[in-house]
């Protein structure tokens, strides 16, 4: 049996940069199967290679900034996430998460030490991250939906539809790395 890890990234005090928090939160109160395993962590992107220990897949939630509408949701695989990091470096790309560099830096810990999940990361796109507790009011609105989403979302990628079935279009409100990567040029 597969071990799934969902985690959620991202600082409640700074409104949206929360939402990964707080949908991992509200997933965590659902019934799932025994192989999955949530853990909310926070701002604290170092412990994400603690997490990669046994695990299959491994699917991290956080906001992200894409410029698109407030509550979009973004996925990507781990190679196309070294991918934007890297090309950031040189050239201005949107942020796919505050966290880029850490938990970029803090996965591939986990790879050189030996684990070896398949990566996922599931973005929500934010309407502001300024100081303040809780979500934004739209985030807030559109919470009940950005949890069914998430909640399909992490359903399909581990039952490989994601990648095979949805690369380059948008479904029910998602949105591949192709996308954003075009309208930011």
């Amino acid at each position: 049996m597969e071990t799934i890890g969902v985690i959620g990234i991202g600082n409640p005090a700074q409104q949206d940069d929360g939402i990964g928090v707080w949908l991992v939160e509200d997933l965590m109160q659902k019934t799932w199967s025994p192989e999955f395993e949530f853990v909310s962590l926070g701002p604290r992107a170092h412990e994400i290679s603690h997490y990669m220990a046994g695990k299959e897949v491994l699917i991290i939630v956080d906001a992200f900034d894409g410029g698109l509408d407030p509550g979009t949701v973004f996925f990507i695989d781990y190679p196309e996430l070294l991918n934007i990091v890297n090309r950031k470096r040189f050239i201005k790309r949107p942020n796919i998460s505050i966290h880029d560099a850490s938990f970029g830096y803090w996965l591939s810990v986990g790879f050189f030490a030996g684990f070896s999940p398949k990566v996922f990361f599931i973005g929500v796109q934010s309407a502001t991250l300024g100081f303040g507790y809780g979500l934004s009011p739209h985030l807030q609105s559109s919470f009940p939906c950005l949890v069914l989403k998430v909640k399909s979302l992490i359903r399909d990628i581990c039952e490989g539809k994601c990648i095979a079935e949805r690369k380059g279009e948008s479904h029910d409100g998602y949105v591949e790395l192709n996308q954003v990567q075009d309208e930011a040029e």
